[in-house]
């Protein structure tokens, strides 16, 4: 195993002997073998441990173990004591998503003040198998479909060439001792679940499933990387600036490019057209033109063989608005208050349309806030199937200025809410909810 961590080190470039690398290492299986390969090659490193004081003494525990660790293989050690709920309910975070942020922030702080090049997690292949079912499960593209990058800025993943078992048998080997984190063995939360049920049962179908489903995940890297290539050159050569500084697309060029909706898309994702009004813009490409279709940034119109992208105006009603998972509270465009909270079963699930619950685990960030439009759709709570947010309004028996009132709460190009009206189904409340993104619209007393 340590010469296959050589060579993989050696084949992606991903730091060379003369670099200095601090190491994420937690006191868990992966991390302490990672740590261990470090150590028998020889190479430049710390240790950094966060405390994030979760688990009581057992969280102590694994600070003194990693300590002794680092004591052991006479390398650099660095650690922090986290007061991780606190942070958290201060600036309105989940308490997975306030120790992501106080760990990567520190890991970047020690790295620059004692003047190490590169961080290192121990990210294994396993990792990318659990996290390839986990966005299977809520519904992906190929990206989410990708493996987990072996680098992003400083931070490297030297470990995605071992599987979890490669990894237990090099410590067992070795005699390697680590700290086991007792919730890893439960199946209440969806990543143990996919790990102790899920993958154990395609294994038993197909013993060299492992092996297959991680060749699968690098044929799919391998296919993001040349297709992002080719977008890009494509967005180049189609996209273009017309006398006036405004940009357009060439219809006939874009009618050479197939399939035409996918190529739409990826074109216009930049602008922040949703998949909605994307799939009106196709419909409507060989149309007699005229027609306006709106992003919350940009404005497209059909004219004399020409898709223009022309920039919106500022204008209120014609913004969107951004709103980053530390938020609490605004107060414009809307009076909104956001909570994240632990969903405990037993909890009655409001029912008023001014507090709504979401599936927290299913938001992305930032979440936008904006005006409908035409094409919006929403998967109206109770309901199978998507809904145009036009029809919604007839059915509701909106007046002119009720629909021009209106505001969206975005995931994406996903609708999770029609403001005072009803979420989208997707994002409900279910059994298997473990964190609640709580908002309410204030209404005054």
């Amino acid at each position: 195993m340590i010469e296959e961590f050589r060579a993989f080190v050696n084949e992606n470039n991903l730091f060379d002997r003369y670099n200095k690398v601090l190491l994420a290492v937690s006191g868990g299986i992966d991390s302490v073998v990672m740590a261990h390969l470090f150590h028998a090659l020889e190479l430049r490193f710390g240790i950094l441990h966060c405390n994030f004081q979760l688990r009581g003494e057992a969280s102590d525990g694994d600070a003194s173990f990693v300590e002794a660790l680092a004591g052991k293989l006479g390398c650099p050690f660095y650690t922090i004591a986290f007061s991780t709920r606190q942070y958290a309910s201060d600036n309105g975070l989940s308490t997975q998503m306030a120790a992501r942020n106080l760990r990567y922030n520190w890991f970047e702080e020690v790295r620059q003040r004692e003047g190490y090049e590169l961080i290192a997690t121990a990210h294994h292949s396993g990792d990318d198998a659990e996290t390839f079912f986990i966005n299977l499960i809520r519904g992906t593209g190929l990206k989410g479909l990708q493996g987990i990058p072996l680098r992003q800025g400083n931070i490297i993943r030297p470990m995605k060439f071992a599987s979890r078992d490669q990894i237990s048998t090099f410590a067992e080997k070795h005699h390697i001792r680590w700290r086991e984190d007792a919730t890893n063995a439960t199946t209440h939360y969806l990543r143990n679940k996919i790990r102790h049920v899920v993958l154990p049962l395609f294994k038993e179908i197909s013993p060299s499933f492992n092996v297959k489903l991680a060749q699968t995940i690098s044929y799919l890297d391998d296919t993001g990387e040349a297709l992002r290539i080719i977008i890009n050159q494509e967005r180049s050569r189609l996209i273009r600036i017309d006398n006036n500084g405004n940009q357009y697309i060439d219809l006939g060029e874009l009618s050479k490019m197939t399939p035409i909706g996918f190529w739409l898309f990826e074109l216009l994702q930049p602008y922040l057209f949703n998949r909605s009004v994307i799939s009106d813009i196709e419909q409507n490409l060989s149309g007699r033109g005229g027609q306006r279709f709106l992003s919350p940034s940009y404005e497209a119109r059909i004219e004399r063989g020409k898709l223009m992208l022309i920039p919106r105006s500022e204008k209120s009603s014609e913004r969107y608005y951004l709103i980053g998972d530390e938020v609490t509270g605004i107060d414009e465009p809307l009076p909104l208050n956001f909570r994240r909270l632990n969903y405990v079963k037993e909890s009655e699930i409001p029912g008023t349309s001014d507090l709504v619950w979401l599936d927290a685990e299913q938001i992305s960030y930032p979440l936008i806030l904006r005006r409908w439009q035409q094409g919006d759709k929403i998967h109206p709570l109770g309901m199978r199937g998507s809904k145009k947010i036009s029809d919604y309004f007839i059915d509701q028996k909106f007046s002119q200025q009720q629909k021009e009132d209106t505001w969206l709460l975005c995931n994406g190009s996903d609708v999770l809410w029609i403001v005072g009206q009803r979420i989208d189904h997707r994002y409900r409340v279910t059994a298997d909810t473990q964190r609640i993104l709580e908002v309410k619209l204030r209404t005054g007393i």
